[in-house]
């Protein structure tokens, strides 16, 4: 399977509020809107996920803040190489 890259602008959804087609894919820039989910009209289905990660040669930083209008997930992972380079 194949993943789509989008490269312009879209929105998130429709007029509907239900997810757009055209906005399913891969951005390297931030290029999905997401202002189309109204979270006060359908509480616990506005999700929003924000992910960074960081590879160096020695290091792996993993940063995850997350809003699920009724929990909230904030994670930070910095493992050092010498966890899978250990020498014998």
């Amino acid at each position: 399977m194949t993943e789509r890259e989008l490269t312009s602008p879209v929105s998130l959804t429709l007029e509907n509020g239900r997810l757009n087609p055209d906005a399913i894919g891969f951005a390297r820039p931030p290029l999905v809107r997401t202002d189309g989910i109204d979270g006060r009209r359908s509480w616990g289905r506005n999700k929003r996920w924000e992910y960074w990660n960081v590879i160096t040669p020695t290091h792996i930083v993993a940063l995850t803040v997350s809003s699920l209008d009724y929990a909230a997930v904030h994670e930070v992972w910095v493992p050092s190489s010498c966890l899978w380079h250990r020498k014998q």
